[in-house]
């Protein structure tokens, strides 16, 4: 890493013209002076935001760019509070771009161009799928199982950067995942995310595409073939259809997606739907055992 110079608790003391700017190594504990002394005339700070830019540096996924921390003519800090935040959480050293004597009345223009998306990362990446956005999505949502417990979380939405969105896909099985997100198009009214979820998990775990779609899936779309509503399928679909009631977003995508798991499990076991009643716990996809044991009075 090149050596740049430590950013000074004064910004004061790093001003060298009426404009200019500076790569410094920004430590915890000048931003924290930053915060406290300079940072006047600020939105409010965003937890998630802070939390997930501190994830990328201790992670050591931070990237130096022209983004960073921006100081007026007055002083006051106008850009990079978030930045400066997550050095704090994270406890950890990282070089910037501080950039001073900018004009005040730049402050309501900052931040308003449209955030690169994950799909954007997509189409700009190695990777080429034929529904990028879903494959964001359903990358999010395995990462999410993977890294969160149901019940840790109670907001709507979980931020991933696009650099770990991108760094997840590459782990995961890209033939099992171009299978996946077809079926969970298909079957987009039961959660095309939640499916394609699903779906990639119960095809990792060897589950023939026919028996997933054919056996499980279509029966809780359509209600045919439920011989009892103690199948899990007719359960699963009667929380599918109570969850359209609630908002669209990655908690209810991650509530879909684990008791779609649980119903899975219970009906290639032959148990009955009250065996996934606990919503807050994720389980295992199950391989399919002999098929006698799918069958429900």
């Amino acid at each position: 890493m090149t050596d740049y110079p430590k950013a000074p608790a004064n910004p004061l003391d790093l001003i060298t013209d009426e404009f200019g700017f500076q790569m410094c190594m920004m430590t915890p504990e000048v931003a924290d002076v930053w915060l406290r002394e300079f940072n006047n005339h600020n939105r409010p700070l965003s937890a998630p935001v802070v939390k997930t830019l501190a994830s990328t540096i201790e992670n050591g996924e931070w990237k130096l760019t022209h983004q960073g921390i921006a100081i007026d003519k007055d002083i006051n800090l106008i850009d990079g509070q978030h930045r400066l935040a997550a050095i704090v959480s994270s406890d950890t050293t990282i070089p910037i771009m501080i950039t001073w004597g900018v004009d005040p009345d730049v402050f309501d223009v900052i931040d308003t161009g449209r955030r690169r998306s994950g799909t954007d990362a997509l189409a700009l990446s190695e990777f080429s799928f034929p529904n990028q956005n879903l494959v964001a999505s359903v990358t999010k949502l395995l990462t999410i199982r993977r890294t969160r417990t149901l019940e840790s979380f109670s907001t709507s939405a979980i931020h991933l950067t696009n650099a770990q969105l991108l760094s997840r896909l590459r782990e995961l099985n890209l033939e099992v995942m171009e299978a996946s997100v077809p079926i969970g198009q298909r079957f987009h009214l039961l959660g095309a995310t939640s499916v394609g979820a699903f779906t990639y998990d119960a095809l990792c775990a060897g589950a023939p595409v026919n028996v997933i779609c054919d056996e499980f899936l279509t029966p809780v779309a359509k209600r045919v073939g439920l011989r009892s509503q103690s199948d899990p399928r007719y359960a699963l679909s009667s929380y599918i259809d109570r969850s359209k009631n609630r908002r669209n977003n990655d908690r209810t995508r991650a509530d879909v997606y684990a008791t779609m798991c649980k119903a899975w499990n219970a009906w290639v076991r032959g148990q009955d739907r009250s065996i996934f009643r606990d919503p807050n716990a994720w389980v295992d996809i199950v391989g399919l055992p002999d098929r006698q044991t799918r069958s429900h009075p």
